[in-house]
Protein backbone atom coordinates (compact mmCIF):
# COMPACT_ATOMS: atom_id res chain seq x y z
CA UNK A 1 0.00 0.00 0.00
CA UNK A 2 1.48 3.29 -1.09
CA UNK A 3 0.08 5.46 2.06
CA UNK A 4 -1.84 7.71 0.19
CA UNK A 5 -5.75 8.17 1.64
CA UNK A 6 -8.56 9.09 -0.63
CA UNK A 7 -10.40 11.84 1.83
CA UNK A 8 -13.62 13.15 0.87
CA UNK A 9 -14.72 12.36 -2.87
CA UNK A 10 -11.13 13.48 -4.00
CA UNK A 11 -9.74 10.93 -6.21
CA UNK A 12 -7.35 10.38 -8.97
CA UNK A 13 -7.19 13.99 -9.64
CA UNK A 14 -10.48 15.43 -9.80
CA UNK A 15 -13.36 15.62 -7.50
CA UNK A 16 -15.96 13.05 -7.89
CA UNK A 17 -19.62 13.80 -7.33
CA UNK A 18 -20.82 12.11 -4.44
CA UNK A 19 -23.36 10.41 -6.02
CA UNK A 20 -21.53 8.87 -9.10
CA UNK A 21 -20.45 5.70 -8.66
CA UNK A 22 -17.25 3.97 -9.63
CA UNK A 23 -18.65 2.28 -12.56
CA UNK A 24 -19.56 5.51 -13.95
CA UNK A 25 -16.64 7.30 -13.03
CA UNK A 26 -14.39 4.45 -14.75
CA UNK A 27 -16.71 4.98 -18.17
CA UNK A 28 -16.82 8.61 -18.35
CA UNK A 29 -12.92 8.68 -17.81
CA UNK A 30 -12.47 5.94 -20.49
CA UNK A 31 -14.63 7.60 -22.54
CA UNK A 32 -12.28 10.59 -22.47
CA UNK A 33 -15.22 12.26 -20.45
CA UNK A 34 -11.97 13.69 -18.06
CA UNK A 35 -12.45 17.21 -19.79
CA UNK A 36 -16.58 16.67 -19.30
CA UNK A 37 -16.40 16.03 -15.65
CA UNK A 38 -13.98 19.02 -14.36
CA UNK A 39 -16.15 21.50 -16.72
CA UNK A 40 -19.47 19.82 -14.67
CA UNK A 41 -17.64 20.44 -11.45
CA UNK A 42 -16.22 23.54 -11.90
CA UNK A 43 -19.52 25.06 -12.71
CA UNK A 44 -20.48 23.21 -8.97
CA UNK A 45 -17.57 24.67 -6.94
CA UNK A 46 -17.67 28.48 -5.80
CA UNK A 47 -15.44 30.49 -7.13
CA UNK A 48 -13.61 31.23 -3.54
CA UNK A 49 -12.99 27.32 -2.57
CA UNK A 50 -10.10 25.04 -4.16
CA UNK A 51 -10.01 24.56 -8.17
CA UNK A 52 -10.25 20.80 -9.20
CA UNK A 53 -6.77 19.38 -10.01
CA UNK A 54 -6.53 17.95 -13.80
CA UNK A 55 -6.19 14.90 -13.58
CA UNK A 56 -4.49 14.58 -16.89
CA UNK A 57 -1.53 12.81 -17.50
CA UNK A 58 1.55 13.81 -20.00
CA UNK A 59 0.42 11.18 -22.56
CA UNK A 60 -0.08 11.64 -26.19
CA UNK A 61 -4.07 11.51 -25.34
CA UNK A 62 -4.14 13.72 -22.42
CA UNK A 63 -2.30 16.40 -24.09
CA UNK A 64 -0.91 15.87 -28.09
CA UNK A 65 1.39 17.64 -29.73
CA UNK A 66 -0.75 20.34 -32.21
CA UNK A 67 2.27 21.11 -34.20
CA UNK A 68 1.45 19.08 -37.23
CA UNK A 69 -1.27 17.35 -38.11
CA UNK A 70 0.79 13.81 -37.40
CA UNK A 71 1.22 14.58 -34.26
CA UNK A 72 -2.63 14.92 -34.03
CA UNK A 73 -3.18 11.35 -35.20
CA UNK A 74 -1.95 10.03 -32.77
CA UNK A 75 -1.62 6.37 -33.13
CA UNK A 76 -4.38 3.61 -31.46
CA UNK A 77 -1.82 2.29 -29.05
CA UNK A 78 -1.90 5.83 -27.38
CA UNK A 79 -5.60 5.88 -27.12
CA UNK A 80 -5.26 2.54 -25.30
CA UNK A 81 -2.06 3.50 -23.19
CA UNK A 82 -4.08 6.20 -22.16
CA UNK A 83 -7.45 3.64 -21.54
CA UNK A 84 -4.10 1.60 -18.97
CA UNK A 85 -2.99 5.01 -17.43
CA UNK A 86 -6.75 6.43 -16.10
CA UNK A 87 -7.79 2.11 -15.25
CA UNK A 88 -4.30 1.95 -13.14
CA UNK A 89 -5.67 5.48 -11.77
CA UNK A 90 -8.58 3.86 -10.74
CA UNK A 91 -7.11 0.88 -9.24
CA UNK A 92 -5.32 3.19 -7.33
CA UNK A 93 -7.95 4.84 -5.96
CA UNK A 94 -9.89 1.81 -4.62
CA UNK A 95 -6.85 0.21 -2.89
CA UNK A 96 -6.46 3.33 -1.35
CA UNK A 97 -9.56 3.71 -0.48
CA UNK A 98 -9.85 -0.04 0.88
CA UNK A 99 -6.88 0.82 2.92
CA UNK A 100 -8.79 4.27 4.39
CA UNK A 101 -12.20 2.24 5.13
CA UNK A 102 -9.51 -0.49 7.35
CA UNK A 103 -7.99 2.07 9.17
CA UNK A 104 -11.46 3.50 10.15
CA UNK A 105 -12.22 0.39 11.39
CA UNK A 106 -14.75 0.08 8.53
CA UNK A 107 -14.25 -3.41 7.97
CA UNK A 108 -17.69 -4.20 5.86
CA UNK A 109 -17.18 -0.98 3.89
CA UNK A 110 -13.37 -2.17 3.56
CA UNK A 111 -14.61 -5.70 2.10
CA UNK A 112 -16.90 -3.86 -0.08
CA UNK A 113 -13.92 -1.66 -1.50
CA UNK A 114 -12.09 -4.88 -1.96
CA UNK A 115 -14.46 -6.07 -4.51
CA UNK A 116 -14.43 -3.20 -6.36
CA UNK A 117 -10.72 -3.06 -6.04
CA UNK A 118 -10.70 -6.73 -7.80
CA UNK A 119 -12.78 -5.70 -10.28
CA UNK A 120 -10.72 -2.66 -11.15
CA UNK A 121 -7.28 -5.11 -11.51
CA UNK A 122 -9.97 -7.31 -13.78
CA UNK A 123 -10.42 -4.30 -15.82
CA UNK A 124 -7.23 -3.39 -15.89
CA UNK A 125 -5.61 -6.33 -17.13
CA UNK A 126 -8.42 -6.55 -20.02
CA UNK A 127 -7.29 -3.43 -20.96
CA UNK A 128 -3.50 -4.07 -20.96
CA UNK A 129 -4.27 -7.47 -22.82
CA UNK A 130 -6.48 -5.47 -25.25
CA UNK A 131 -3.60 -2.78 -25.39
CA UNK A 132 -1.24 -5.10 -26.61
CA UNK A 133 -3.43 -6.74 -29.18
CA UNK A 134 -3.66 -3.43 -30.71
CA UNK A 135 0.19 -2.66 -30.46
CA UNK A 136 0.99 -5.98 -32.24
Amino acid sequence: MSGHKITGIHAIGVEVPEDMSLKELMERLLEGGEAELEKELEKELDEETRQPETGKCDCPACDPDKDTVEERLFHPVDQWQHAVDVASDVHDAAGSLEHALFELGENQLAFDASMILSQSLTLLRDIQRKRKEVAE
